[in-house]
Formats: C-alpha cells, structure tokens, sequence
C-alpha cells in the first residue's frame, strides 16, 4: 500500500516536470520568434529612416534574442545610421577578438571612425570591406574621403588613378574624386574644369553639385552656390557632405550665427561629427566670441580636435591683439610657448608641442611686440624664424617690415613690404602698398611713391559700406593728405599750401589735413600762422598726437620754448615709442645743450692783400632761446710789407627778449687786455614776413681788409630790413655807416632781391639780383676808398642734395655771379664770381660747410682775382 502511494506521487511529480519543460520549450520558442519579429521590423523602420522607432525595437529585440550577433550588428548600423557613432564604436570594439562580424557592418563602422576623426582605423576597415567584397562605390567614396580628410592627398590620388585603370567605365565618376584632391590642394581651376564637366552631362549628380558649389563659394558666387546646395538638400535633407558645404557658404558670407544654428543642426543629426562640433567652436571664435567658446566647451566638457584648441588658445592673445592690449598678449603668448610643461594633471589641450601651433604663438608674437612698438624685439624674433628655415605668412612679413621701418632701416623694410605684396597681400583698401608708399617717400624715391599713390586714387572709391552703413571711405581720405605730405617731403612747400588749402575747403574740420598744412607754414618760416593752425588742431580734436607735436614745434618758434618742452615731455611719457615724439625730445635735447663753432677763412687778392680768419666759439644756453657765448678771433693780414695781427676776445648774450624782439649785446678785448669794444643789436619782427635790424659795434672787426692792413679800426652802424615771403622769395636791404679811426666815413648800401625758380627734391634753382653801393668821405687814403661805387650782380644758384635721410645729409650749392660795376672817375667794368660749397650733416649733432669763392674785382680800373675758402664746423654737446 505505502509502495503503491509512492509511486503515485513519483508519477504526478514527473508529469509536472515535464508539463514546465513542455511550457518552458514553447515559451522559447515564442521568444525567439518574437525576437526575430522585432528584429525584422527595427531594420525595416530604419530603411524608412525611423531610428527611434527602430532603436527601440531592436533594443528589445536584443532582449529577446539575449544579443545574438546578427542583432547586435544591426543594432550596430541602425546606430550609425541615426549619427551615434560613438556608442556604435563602443559596441564593435566590445566584440571578442575571435568573432568575425559580417561585412556590411566594416563599411558603417569605418564612417564612425572617419567622423570622430580616427582616420587610421576608418582606413583599415575600409580596405578591409573592399578586400572582401571588391567594389562597392559607397566604400570606395568613403576610403577615399578619409584619406582626403587625414591629409594623405598624394595617396588618395594615386588609389583614385588605380581605380580609374581597372575601372575604364567608371573612369568619369572617379575623375571627380581627383578634382576632389586638385580643389584640397588650391588647384581652383582644374577642379572646376572637371567638375563642370560632370556637371553639364548630369545636373542631378550630387557629387559634381557640391563641387560645383564650393568652387561657387570660392569665387565668391555665393547664389549660385546656395541655389546648387539647396537643391541638394531638398531631395536629401540629411546629406552631411552638402550640409557641411552650406557651412562653408554661411562662413564665407559672415553669417556666422546661421553657420553656428547649422553646425548645431548636424549635430542634431550626427551627434558624434567630431567636424561639426569642431567648426560650431570655430565659428564661435570667428564672431570674436573667444570667451564664449571656452565657456561653453567647459560648461560641455565636449571633446575638440587638438588644433581647434590650439586655435581657442591662439585667439586668446589675438583677441587681446585686437582689444589693442598687447601687454596681456604676450603674457598668454609665453603661456603657449611653454605649455608643455605644466601639469598634466591639469591639461585640457594636447600634451605633444605641435609645430604648427609654435609657429602660430611665434607670428602672434611678433604682431604683439609690434603693437607694443618693441620693434627690435621685432626684428630678433622675425630672424629667429628665419632661421627656423619656414614659410612666413605675408602679415608677419608685413609687421616685421614695420619694425624695420621704425628702426630706420628702409631697404629692408622695403624688401618685405615686396615681398608681402607678391604674396597677393594687400588687405582692404591697399594698405601693404600704402607701407610701401611710407617707405619709397623715406628713401626719396618719390616718382614711385607718387604712382602708387596715383594707383590706390584711382583703384579706391570715394564712399564704401562698411557693416551696412554708407560712409566716407577714410583711405581715400589717406591718399588725399598723403599728396600733400609728398610735395612737403620734397620741399616743395608753395605747392603743398595750394594743394592742401583746396583739400581744406572742402574738408575744414578734417585734423590730417590741418596738421599737414600747420607744418608747411611752419617749414615756411611762418611761425605765428603755424601756432594759430595748430591751435584750431587742439580745439577740434585734443587728442591727436601728430597736431600735438606740431604744435610743440609752433609754441618753440613762438618762443613759448618752455610750455612746448612741458607738454613734449608728457607726450613721450604717454607715448614713449612714437617717433616722432621721440625726434621732437631729441631736437629740444640738442637746442638746449652747448654748441661749439668753429669759422674759419683764406683770402688771397691777386694783386692785394692776403688774410686769414679763425674764430672759435662756445654757446651755453640758459632758457630756450636764451644763452650766454664766448668767442675768441684771430685774425692776420699782408700786403707786401704791411702786417696786421689781431687777437680778441668776446663775451656777450644772445636772448630773445619775447616773440617779436631779440637782443645780442656783447663785450670784446684784444688779447693784450687793450681797446675795449661793446656792440649790441636789436632784431625786431612784427610779423611773419617783415623783420628789422639795428646794430652798433665800437670795434668791427668787418671794416675792409685792404683799410684794415693799414692798422685802420672802426665803428659799425647797420640797418637791415628783411621781407620774407618764404621760401619762394625774400628781399632785403640794408645800409652800413663805418666810421673809421682815419676820420673817413664810409657808407653802404645793399639790396638783394631772391627768387625760387624751381623746387625739387633733390635740384633747387634760384635767381638773385644784388645791388651794391659804397660812398667814401675821404678819398685821400691809402687803401681803396673810392667816391662812390655801384654794382649790380645778377646771380643764378643751382643746389643738389646728394644724399638726405634721417640726420644725414650732402648738399652742394653753385652760385655764379655775372655784374658790372661803376666807379667814379672810371669806366665799367665787367666783374664776376663763382662760388661752390659742400654743407654736411652727419648727425643732429655736428655739421660742417666748405665753400670756396673765386671772383674777379676790379680797384681803381685794376682788375684783381679773388680767391676765398672758408669753413665753418659746428659741435653740439
């Protein structure tokens, strides 16, 4: 009974077992069939393009299958397809070493890698696919995009020439492959040539479209451009190759928010495009919104390519370059460069150094420095560079020719200047031929410097638009003054006032055009007309630097030397590398130092007398304007038996009493303490044009020489009266009293009449008429003391500048006097000169002229040969 109860219970239990594994069986069964259900409409979904609907079917397809392989490949590409690259990646690279996925699933994976910027392993899967598989055109465009985008053009090329001979029937739709690389390598022309040709046999061919387009966006045919692209994305929304090319058109036109809301878009779409997330940050830093990129990147924590964070940490310093803060520039510079050495712990940007990213902190380098006006600094790093053996960009050439500029090396800068502009490097407006302009007026070459500004005039218009507002186009402006300043670099001073007063009626409140004609009153001797332009300078626009050095200059001729010393010294305070500040200093540094001058003189009559001059003399100045001198004269003279000897001391003031009125007194004593001499003279001048000149000396030492040999000493009075219209012309006349110690009186007179003929940079011509008489009480004498004599003298000038630059300078001067004199009791006679002299200037500090003069006179109806030389060397220090 108790064996019959077991086996009952032994039976029931074994019923139930296995009804659970006929249940169990039947369930898996069901599972599996629900899985490949699933499976099947997840791809069918995506086919459609419903990655969500199709993400999550397969995911509960991978469920119900427990992840069989063939699911977890499509779950792969369905991935891929919906732009997750990264979490496709993630899951192939889970795959076991031993498992060989299928072949569809290389080719998807290889665009992941392609689009997260791992161009190697795109590579191999690639070719792997293609070794599998043979051809396939989708693979094909795939590998060789990839090694476009790794840069490996020359390897692209020749896997697009192999193709092209194994494949004659597809040889047209892989010629555009190689325009592909001819537009990668700026060959502009025959990509276009190539694609144009693919284009008019098929218009519907997307790859000739967006090569057609792009080349469109390189000609700037932005509408063309646009037209082609939309039209691409009209029939496929989600192309990535055209949306990146409508980046490219957005970029080009400045339409960086809409380039930036694209970027985003595709992002959208291919969350994992390492190139959109890299050009969205670029973008950022093109709108100059640097702090904004590193601001999102942080708060994002998103991955960037090492060159766009190399380019954020580049346009740190350049935005500080732009927000003219060259200081902090180069600090953030410094940090670049040594970057390398800062805990790794701490890095956000790559740890290898790349050349190209020391190369850019170098050429930023040099735009800070010159920004600074470091400009040796300029030039070290410039030849660092060089030395580096490397490829400079043209604006780091340009900027480096600026410092060469500076430093008053103009061939050099020159040279660079050239250099840039072969270059194709004349940004907006032709300011790299302006610098050249600059340099060619530095050098004297100013019939080059004119055509180039002649060119510009022509090639600029008068009004631009500028960020949609209509205004004057300010290098027009530039070009305008800049004339004037030629004709004032040439000396050419009566042109440069018409030229620049016709600018200023058109222009009276324009301050460049102010300050240009200020200096031409200023160089033309008209020192009150200069103050009162500067002053008007002041009033409109306090702040300009170049008015207020001007000014400066004006104030000093105005003998406001002290007010003008002040501000000249805040000015360079403020500005310490201005030039032209700079120079300003240096020339009231060199006015207000002592001056030794050193004159000196040998005449020789043929027959008559024979005398030589040296002088020797020390000024010391107080004030501006204002000094006290010390002078030493020797003098001795011959004829035949006769000698005189002279050796006197002086001591006297030159001070400028106020603007209008100068005095020059002076005491003198021969070198043995006898015959005490005082003279003074007064210069008063009311205006610009208009001086006068009265002078007293007890004891001239100017009285003839042939009464002087004869121990004959005398007084001087003198009258001068001067009309100076400026340069162009100036007339003076003057009228002398010797009272001589032999009871003579001698009188005479002078007029002289100077005119300008022509005005060059280097040629000056002149034309003088000089009148001369001389009345004498006492004719019983024994030197020439004639009754009266008259002379005219009619006396052309030529002036040649050999060399002028900076401080140094060589000019000579011939004048030819061509006369006729008339003496009482004689006839007339024919008299003559020429005189020629050397004026050197080798620096701001020394000066020395050499001249010598060869007449023919005639005494009493004796014609006598004159021979002169005379030096005159001037020392300050």
């Amino acid at each position: 009974m108790i064996l019959n109860k077991a086996l009952r219970a032994y039976l029931i239990f074994s019923c139930l077992i296995y009804a659970m594994f006929l249940l169990s069986f039947a369930e898996s069964l069901s599972s599996e069939k629900k899985g490949n259900i699933l499976h099947k409409q997840a791809v069918r979904y995506a086919r459609k393009g419903a990655f969500e609907q199709a993400l999550e079917l397969i995911k509960e397809a991978l469920e119900e299958t427990d992840s069989a392989p063939e699911v977890v490949c499509d779950y792969i590409v369905i991935l891929v397809w919906s732009g997750q690259c990264q979490e496709a990646i993630n899951i192939y690279e889970g795959f076991s070493p031993t498992y060989d996925p299928p072949d569809y699933v290389l080719p998807e994976v290889a665009k992941c890698y392609r689009i997260i910027g791992e161009y190697d392993k795109a590579i191999h899967l690639y070719k792997k696919y293609l070794g599998a598989k043979g051809a396939d055109e989708q693979a094909t465009k795939g590998l060789i995009y990839t090694y476009l985008d790794a840069g490996q053009l020359d390897i692209a090329r020749q896997y697009v020439q192999n193709k092209m001979e194994k494949d004659k029937e597809k040889g047209e739709r892989l010629q555009l492959y190689l325009a592909d690389i001819l537009l990668r390598e700026k060959k502009v022309n025959d990509a276009e040539a190539i694609y144009l040709r693919a284009f008019e046999k098929d218009p519907d061919n997307t790859h000739a479209q967006l090569g057609v387009s792009r080349i469109s966006i390189i000609k700037k045919k932005y509408k063309e451009a646009e037209d082609i692209i939309e039209k691409i994305l009209d029939k496929h929304p989600r192309n990535i190759e055209a949306l990146f090319c409508k980046g490219e058109l957005l970029e080009a036109q400045r339409e960086y928010i809409d380039a930036y809301k694209l970027y985003e878009k595709i992002l959208s779409i291919y969350p994992n495009s390492q190139v959109a997330r890299n050009l969205k940050y670029r973008v950022l830093m093109n709108m100059g919104n640097n702090s904004l990129a590193r601001e999102k990147l942080e708060l994002s924590k998103e991955q960037i390519d090492h060159e766009i964070h190399q380019l954020l940490w580049g346009n740190e310093a350049m935005v500080r370059i732009w927000w003219r803060e060259p200081e902090i520039a180069l600090k953030i510079l410094e940090r670049n460069m040594n970057y390398a050495q800062i805990d790794t712990g701490k890095r956000v940007y790559p740890v290898d150094y790349p050349t190209k990213f020391l190369l850019r902190t170098h050429y930023d380098r040099i735009l800070a420095l010159r920004q600074k006006e470091d400009m040796e600094e300029v030039v070290q790093e410039y030849e660092n560079l060089k030395n580096m053996d490397v490829k400079l960009p043209p604006w780091v050439v340009v900027n480096t020719a600026d410092a060469y500029l500076y430093l008053q090396q103009p061939e050099k800068a020159l040279t660079l200047y050239k250099e840039a502009f072969q270059k194709q490097w004349d940004p907006r407006y032709g300011s790299t031929r302006m610098s050249i302009y600059y340099t060619l007026r530095e050098l004297g070459r100013y019939k080059e410097a004119a055509g180039i500004l002649e060119q510009l005039d022509k090639e600029m218009p008068v009004r631009i638009i500028d960020r949609g507002i209509l205004k004057d186009n300010w290098r027009k402006e530039e070009i305008a003054y800049n004339r004037g300043w030629w004709f004032l670099y040439q000396d050419r001073l009566a042109e440069a006032q018409k030229y620049l007063q016709q600018l200023l009626y058109r222009a009276p409140f324009n301050t460049h055009i102010r300050t240009a004609l200020a200096h031409t009153y200023l160089w033309r001797g008209w020192p009150r007309l200069a103050l009162e332009e500067f002053e008007i300078i002041y009033t409109i626009d306090p702040k300009d630097v170049a008015g207020e050095i001007g000014y400066c200059y004006a104030l000093n001729e105005n003998d406001r030397g002290e007010e003008a010393r002040r501000i000249a010294k805040e000015l360079i305070k403020k500005y310490p590398k201005n030039r032209h500040g700079q120079h300003l200093n240096r020339y009231f540094e060199v006015q207000d130092i002592r001056t030794f001058t050193l004159d000196g003189g040998l005449t020789h009559e043929h027959p008559g007398v024979h005398g030589t001059y040296w002088s020797v003399r020390i000024d010391q100045p107080l004030n501006p304007w204002r000094k006290i001198f010390i002078k030493y004269v020797w003098r001795d003279i011959s004829q035949r038996s006769l000698k005189e000897a002279t050796r006197r001391g002086v001591l006297g003031v030159d001070w400028r009493l106020n603007r209008d009125w100068w005095f020059i007194g002076a005491i003198s004593v021969d070198g043995g303490g006898n015959n005490f001499g005082y003279s003074g003279e007064i210069t008063f001048n009311p205006n610009d044009y208009l001086s006068f000149n009265c002078l007293y000396d007890s004891y001239s030492l100017f009285i003839p020489l042939r009464a002087r040999v004869h121990g004959v000493e005398a007084e001087q009075w003198r009258f001068i009266q001067r009309y100076r219209q400026g340069e162009s012309f100036l007339s003076e006349g003057r009228v002398s009293l010797y009272q001589m110690s032999d009871n003579n009186e001698q009188w005479s007179y002078t007029i002289r009449l100077d005119k300008a003929l022509l005005t060059r940079a280097y040629w000056k011509t002149r034309l003088a008429l000089e009148g001369y008489g001389i009345n004498n009480s006492k004719t019983d004498v024994p030197y020439f003391s004639p009754e009266y004599l008259y002379s005219v003298y009619l006396v052309p000038m030529v002036e040649h500048v050999w060399y002028k630059r900076y401080k140094k300078a060589l000019v000579d001067r011939l004048y030819v006097g061509l006369g006729t004199q008339w003496q009482k009791g004689f006839s007339a006679e024919d008299i003559w000169y020429i005189r020629y002299e050397q004026d050197y200037r080798l620096s701001d500090t020394l000066t020395f002229l050499l001249g010598t003069t060869y007449s023919q006179q005639n005494y009493d109806g004796e014609d006598t040969d004159v021979l002169n030389f005379y030096i005159t060397i001037k020392k300050n220090f």
